[in-house]
């Protein structure tokens, strides 16, 4: 009796931890929710949470911006160590980063524009869904990846692609 007790409370436990990822195969508009979350994240200056929602593409991609920058500047710096601090917003470097992002994004009319955006998701699968941005007659394809247990944004590695 036990052991089929235990067998029904970890098949209720794999079914509630898979439950959410399946969740959002079957609901397409989860992936449009997600992406205009990240970017309302970034407007309200909820940085951790933007940061957590990024794949690790997209923040190696702001690691690898930053670096660059830096090193312009006469620092000398890995993307490694920059990606460090990202992580862990040592001496303000995430916030900053997104503070700047933010400002001229508001300066630019950014959100009023992403606000305007029609968002479609074109495709989704077991790792990975596309969601296009259409602005006036621009369009522009984003992933959202599956990370472990997690959807993600590819918001940055995306926008700077071709």
């Amino acid at each position: 009796m036990r052991r089929i007790a235990l067998c029904v409370i970890l098949t209720a436990f794999i079914f509630a931890a898979f439950a959410p990822l399946a969740a959002a195969q079957d609901n397409p508009e989860y992936f449009v929710s997600l992406f205009k979350s990240f970017l309302r994240d970034i407007e309200q200056k909820n940085y951790v949470k933007a940061w957590d929602s990024m794949t690790v593409a997209s923040k190696n991609w702001i690691a690898g911006a930053v670096t660059d920058a830096a090193n312009k500047q006469g620092k000398n710096v890995t993307r490694s160590e920059v990606y460090t601090l990202l992580e862990n917003d040592a001496s303000g470097t995430r916030t900053t980063f997104f503070d700047s992002l933010n400002n001229g994004w508001t300066k630019d009319g950014f959100y009023q524009t992403m606000q305007a955006a029609k968002f479609t998701v074109k495709s989704v699968t077991k790792d990975r869904a596309v969601v296009n941005v259409m602005i006036a007659n621009d369009s522009k394809d984003f992933q959202v990846w599956r990370e472990g247990d997690t959807w993600k944004v590819n918001f940055f590695e995306d926008l700077m692609r071709d």
